[in-house]
């Protein structure tokens, strides 16, 4: 069993959409008896005070839209992330990771010795391991990494997965100066990648 959650279509916005506007025609149409009670300066107050709340709201609302929408995005992405093949994701790493601004290298698909891609970066030369996994990845991940980082003339060393990493494992690359990139690390990486954000 995975652990983590598969993306799930979240609800329309439609229906959020409507009851909010049903719930300001409603409050206008409470608010505007008041001009035959209270005198015009007072109404003024309320009206203008009653239009910054619906302003107020709107653009809360539209930022609230905005970020249903990132999620949604990211959440696709990463969701056709986690049905590639082991090599085509080394592939989709390694264009994530040029359009940071890394040069790549690949390894041998066969006899790699625990790295899969080196990632240059300035003065930083990267042994990366890439692993797409449906469970947490354990310490033996880190191992190679940090192993093979030698092999390789390395001075840093990093593993990607689609999952998240074992307690253990994130202990021995804190011990190692092992660079995690998790799922959550990863969404935000595929986000930028596909709005182009360098």
């Amino acid at each position: 069993m995975a652990n983590y959650r598969r993306y799930r279509r979240p609800p329309k916005d439609n229906a959020i959409f409507w009851v909010v506007g049903l719930f300001l025609i409603f409050a206008a149409l409470a608010v505007l008896p008041l001009g035959a009670i209270i005198n015009s300066d007072s109404f003024i107050l309320i009206l203008v005070s009653f239009g910054l709340l619906v302003g107020v709201f709107s653009v809360g609302f539209l930022f609230y839209i905005a970020g249903r929408q990132q999620k949604r995005l990211r959440a696709l992405r990463l969701s056709d992330v986690d049905s590639m093949e082991g090599v085509r994701f080394e592939d989709y790493v390694a264009e994530l990771l040029k359009f940071q601004g890394y040069k790549i290298e690949k390894t041998l698909r066969s006899g790699d010795l625990g790295v899969d891609l080196i990632a240059k970066l300035g003065a930083d030369v990267f042994a990366v391991q890439v692993k797409r996994h449906r469970d947490r990845v354990d310490r033996r991940a880190i191992s190679d990494a940090v192993a093979g980082m030698r092999h390789y003339h390395c001075n840093k060393s990093m593993v990607v997965t689609n999952s998240f990493f074992q307690p253990d494992a994130k202990k021995l690359a804190l011990s190692n100066d092992c660079v995690l990139i998790d799922r959550e690390k990863l969404t935000n990486w595929i986000f930028d990648f596909t709005k182009g954000k360098a």
